[in-house]
């Protein structure tokens, strides 16, 4: 079934289209794709977010997570809010860095710098 065939159904044919086959979904927002990797310095999130505009997306920190909020604010009934949170313990969430450029989100976290071992000294007595 088309996307445009589905858009022109009346509200009682939609609800039957969804409660026997599931929702359909036209935007590519709903189907985006969210991947996290770690280095050794940072942790990075990249986020496929096509034709999502940059108002609509936030991110936030609270304690030991970081989470990546969609909420589209048009009426496009298809588009879906998006919601995903990871651990932060042991990430520097004040440095974070997010750029969102032709459909993706990239966030990069910087690991906490650790402190050094403390060194073990022996001391000569006078």
């Amino acid at each position: 079934m088309t996307a445009w065939y589905y858009n022109n159904l009346d509200k009682n044919s939609k609800q039957l289209f969804e409660d026997l086959f599931g929702s359909l979904s036209v935007n590519a927002v709903d189907n985006s794709s969210v991947q996290t990797k770690e280095n050794s310095d940072a942790f990075i999130v990249t986020a496929a977010l096509p034709g999502a505009k940059r108002d609509d997306i936030k991110i936030s920190s609270q304690g030991n997570a970081i989470t990546l909020t969609y909420l589209p604010k048009d009426a496009n009934p298809f588009a879906r809010n998006i919601s995903r949170s990871w651990g932060a313990k042991g990430l520097d969430v004040d440095g974070l860095n997010a750029r969102y450029v032709d459909g993706i989100l990239s966030i990069v976290v910087p690991k906490l710098k650790k402190d050094p071992e403390p060194k073990v000294k022996t001391f000569n007595i006078a």
